[in-house]
């Protein structure tokens, strides 16, 4: 059981990775156009020399995310493919688990960060769904800023003593805490019995 449980869950991780690589160049894309489309459409309506500034404001913004955008390399993933890859596996694994998104949809990750992170959130509701109790409930929140990104998964269920957590337990030991970390992420595990469990998986780029 344990076994089938792993593959399934490889599979979802997988399933994940190559969503978020498949997105990509959609976004790219994405982004060309509308920078331009906006400018364009922005220009055409200015009429005051207020409306002219921010035409140009505009324009530099556009500038900057075009530039961003070709910047990106193959090994890189957004944020935004990262999320909504992720909604679509938890969709499938908890339909009732309430997930929100929030922050900037232009924040590049390196390719080994973006899976280590969907590896361990998946690797976290999984754990709550086997051992959170059959009444537990689910929250998962992704947040992305100008340098990283933040994903907290959370439940109600019955909570545990991270210390207390075996060795070869490689789920939470090595998938969670320790590939995380070796991206240069940080992980902070909240919970103790009775109280639920509070995960939250953080990488920044730029420090």
């Amino acid at each position: 059981a344990d076994r089938a449980a792993d593959a399934s869950l490889d599979t979802q991780i997988a399933q994940a990775t190559r969503e978020a690589q498949l997105r990509e160049q959609t976004r790219v894309d994405s982004i060309l156009y509308t920078s331009v489309f906006d400018t364009l459409k922005a220009a055409a309506k200015a009429k005051s020399s207020a409306e002219y500034s921010a035409v140009v404001q505009l324009s530099k913004e556009s500038l900057e995310r075009i530039e961003a955008a070709k910047a990106v390399q193959p090994e890189e993933v957004s944020t935004m493919s990262l999320f909504e890859a992720l909604e679509r596996i938890v969709a499938k694994l908890d339909p009732e688990c309430e997930l929100t998104i929030k922050g900037s949809s232009l924040t590049f990750l390196p390719k080994e960060v973006a899976t280590a992170l969907s590896d361990a959130a998946v690797q976290a509701l999984n754990n709550s769904l086997q051992h959170a109790g059959a009444k537990a409930k689910r929250k998962i929140h992704l947040r992305s800023t100008r340098n990283g990104v933040k994903l907290v998964v959370i439940d109600d269920g019955i909570g545990f003593r991270p210390s207390k957590v075996p060795d070869q337990s490689l789920g939470f030991r090595f998938v969670i805490i320790k590939r995380v970390k070796s991206v240069g992420g940080d992980v902070h595990i909240d919970s103790a019995p009775s109280a639920g469990t509070k995960i939250i998986l953080e990488w920044e780029g730029q420090k």
